[in-house]
C-alpha cells in the first residue's frame, strides 16, 4: 500500500468545523435535495436522522424556508451518497455549479495534473517503484474500495478510515466518483509510465517485450491494491472519466501490439497473429490481480520475470 501523504487542508481534523460562514438558501437546492432523497428511496425522517436535526427543519430546508450552510450541504450529500455538486445543481456542459463554488480548493486543478503530483518524478529505473503520494482519503478509498467495493463504500465510509471531516473531504474532492477517477487513473498513469521506460531501454524486439512484460506484472504485483480497484471498479466510473483513463490503457495495450508486430515483421517472432498475442500477454499480466499477494511464497520480481518468458514463449520468439 502507499504511504500517505498527510496534507488536506487546516478543515481536515477528524469532527473539526468549518467555520467559512458561505450559505446557501432558496428553493433550488431545497428541491434537489429533496429529488435526491426521494430517488434513493430514503425517507424526510432517515435523512433528518443522519445529519442530526429535526423533521421539521429538514423540511423547512426542503421547501427553502431554512438557510443551509456549505457543512449542512456536505453532509447532506454524504448521507445520500452523492456528490456535493449535485444538490448545487452542476452544469455538465460546464462541469461546475451554478453561482460561486462553495468549497474552493485543490481539486479545481486539472486531473491530469494531480495524477501526475501524486505519482511523483520518475524513477530512476523502471524496475523501482518508490511510494505513491496518496493523502488519507485516497489510501482510505483503495482500502475500502478492495474490502467492499464501490457501491458498498460511502463517502462517510472514506472519511471515517481518513480520519477526516466530510466537510475537509469535499473541500478536496468533488464527490465519491472523483475519488474513485483519480485512483484509477494514477494505477493507469503510472503504469504507462513503466511500461514506456521499459521499452526504451532496447531496440531489439525480444528483449523489449521482455522487459515490457516485467514492468507491466510488477506493476500488478507491487502496486497489487490499486491496481485491483483500477481493474475492477473501472466499469462504475462515469463515461467522461472512463474515456480519459481509457486513452491511457489504449497506450499501454499499443506498445505491446507495436513491439510484437515489429518482432514479427523482423522473424524475430513467429506467432501468425501478432494483435491477439500481443493481447494475450497483457491480459497474463492483469491477471496477477487475481492471485498475487505480498504475503505468498514467490516474490514480485520473480514473478515478473516468469511472466517476461511466458510472453516469449506466447509471440514464438526465435532463439
Amino acid at each position: 500500500m502507499a504511504r500517505p501523504d498527510r496534507s488536506l487542508s487546516p478543515h481536515a481534523a477528524r469532527g473539526g468545523r468549518d467555520t467559512r460562514s458561505d450559505t446557501r438558501s432558496g428553493s433550488d437546492i431545497g428541491d434537489r435535495v429533496r429529488a435526491v432523497r426521494e430517488r434513493s428511496g430514503m425517507s424526510l425522517r432517515a435523512l433528518a436522522d443522519r445529519i442530526g436535526v429535526s423533521p421539521t427543519t429538514m423540511s423547512q430546508l426542503e421547501i427553502g424556508r431554512t438557510q443551509v450552510s456549505a457543512v449542512r450541504l456536505a453532509e447532506i450529500a454524504a448521507a445520500l451518497d452523492v456528490g456535493l455538486q449535485e444538490l448545487l445543481g452542476a452544469d455538465p456542459a460546464r462541469g461546475r455549479a451554478e453561482g460561486p463554488d462553495p468549497v474552493p480548493s485543490s481539486r479545481t486543478q486539472g486531473r491530469s495534473e494531480r495524477v501526475d503530483a501524486l505519482i511523483g518524478a520518475h524513477p530512476a529505473e523502471w524496475r523501482e517503484f518508490p511510494p505513491l503520494r496518496l493523502d488519507p482519503v485516497l489510501t482510505a478509498a483503495v482500502g475500502l474500495f478492495s474490502e467492499a467495493g464501490y457501491h458498498g463504500t460511502t463517502i462517510r465510509d472514506i472519511a471515517g478510515r481518513a480520519d477526516v471531516s466530510t466537510p475537509a473531504l469535499y473541500y478536496h474532492y468533488a464527490s465519491k466518483q472523483d475519488v474513485l477517477a483519480i485512483v484509477v487513473a494514477v494505477a493507469a498513469r503510472e503504469t504507462l509510465r513503466h511500461v514506456r521506460a521499459a521499452a526504451a531501454g532496447s531496440d531489439e524486439p525480444d528483449v523489449r517485450l521482455a522487459r515490457m512484460t516485467e514492468a507491466l506484472a510488477l506493476c500488478n504485483t507491487l502496486r497489487n491494491d490499486i491496481a485491483t480497484v483500477a481493474f475492477t471498479e473501472f466499469r462504475h466510473l462515469d463515461a467522461a472519466s472512463r474515456r480519459e483513463i481509457a486513452r491511457d490503457r489504449s497506450a499501454i495495450q499499443g506498445l505491446f501490439d507495436s513491439v510484437v508486430e515489429s518482432g514479427v515483421r523482423q522473424a524475430r517472432f513467429a506467432t501468425a497473429r501478432p494483435r491477439e498475442s500481443a493481447r494475450a500477454v497483457v491480459m497474463l499480466c492483469t491477471a496477477l490481480i487475481t492471485w498475487f499477494r505480498t504475503s505468498g511464497p514467490v516474490g514480485a520480481e520473480q514473478v515478473a520475470r516468469e511472466h517476461a518468458d511466458f510472453a516469449l514463449r506466447l509471440v514464438e520468439a526465435r532463439p
